[in-house]
């Protein structure tokens, strides 16, 4: 969407139970099969272009975990006459019998976007949309956000803007090193979440080292960072949130062969991981130029008031 203050977008915040039988929002995908009442309101107000919010509860924290931007919306028995989408899409709703004004929303592949890391839907983000949410005193925020859009709300065009841009900022933004996690917060950390914390922080690894790039593609695979160091030599970073053993080392050599062919550099190569499996340890030791740092998390008790 155009940033342009001329540009009118409508948009829809949809609240969604994940259920293991039955994935709809398919957010993999960009589907979403809905019925009865809340079709016909799909139908009715939204349209190509439309920006449509997912969010969800997640252990007792409400995220926004997905947004479509709407390529059609058609009706379940229609699109299922429809041999290309019946072969490309797995939504539930195209793939049993059609119920009472059953229609499936799809999401532009190129616009819509799952959130690698979704976005905490705030009491300060709601209080600054369109929509009005009450906040009362005996419930808490997620309690409030939950029951005031468990039917779909609609939103205007400056909503839609603020959520972009609340999403994009905190995709952004990474771990602050300094933050304390919850133990749910640590457990839901991904490559994603390292790779930025260590983009932005460089001096975790090693002084006086530069970014050139991140997820570059080479003919072996895609290489996580790519760093400039102090002696103009690169250095190469890759991460494996679990253990790891010979096949990671053998991927970051291949990695370092092509760079230093392609870029006629010196090259070093980190592997940030979890920790070594028992049986490689010798042989990890015993590779030279490839360094291996691990990631971990420090326990800490704090008084509620000063976070």
């Amino acid at each position: 969407m155009k940033d342009d203050n001329k540009t009118e977008v409508k948009g829809m915040l949809i609240q969604y139970v994940p259920l293991a039988d039955h994935h709809d929002p398919y957010l993999d995908e960009f589907t979403y099969g809905e019925v009865k009442t809340r079709a016909r309101r799909i139908k009715e107000t939204m349209q190509k272009g439309n920006y449509v919010f997912f969010h969800t509860s997640i252990k007792g924290q409400r995220y926004i975990t997905a947004y479509y931007v709407v390529d059609r919306i058609l009706d379940t028995e229609d699109a299922i006459e429809i041999d290309a989408i019946m072969l490309k899409y797995r939504n539930p709703h195209l793939h049993q019998s059609p119920s009472d004004n059953d229609i499936v929303v799809f999401g532009d592949t190129v616009l819509s976007k799952k959130l690698e890391r979704p976005l905490p839907f705030t009491r300060k983000i709601a209080e600054r949309l369109s929509i009005g949410i009450p906040f009362r005193d005996d419930k808490t925020d997620n309690q409030n956000i939950s029951s005031a859009t468990r039917e779909h709300r609609e939103i205007n065009s400056d909503d839609v803007r603020l959520l972009l841009k609340e999403v994009a900022a905190f995709e952004e933004q990474g771990f602050d090193p300094n933050a304390v996690l919850s133990t749910d917060e640590v457990l839901e950390i991904r490559e994603i979440d390292l790779e930025n914390l260590l983009t932005q922080n460089h001096e975790c690894i090693e002084e006086g080292l530069t970014l050139i790039d991140r997820q570059v593609d080479l003919s072996e695979g895609r290489l996580d960072i790519l760093l400039e160091n102090q002696g103009g030599g690169v250095t190469i970073v890759e991460i494996k949130l679990n253990e790891i053993g010979r096949r990671a080392v053998d991927q970051l050599k291949r990695y370092m062969r092509q760079v230093r062919r392609d870029m006629k550099r010196d090259v070093k190569g980190i592997i940030i991981c979890k920790g070594v499996m028992p049986t490689f340890e010798a042989q990890i030791r015993s590779t030279t130029n490839i360094e291996i740092y691990h990631y971990g998390w420090q326990l800490k008790v704090y008084k509620r008031e000063e976070i």
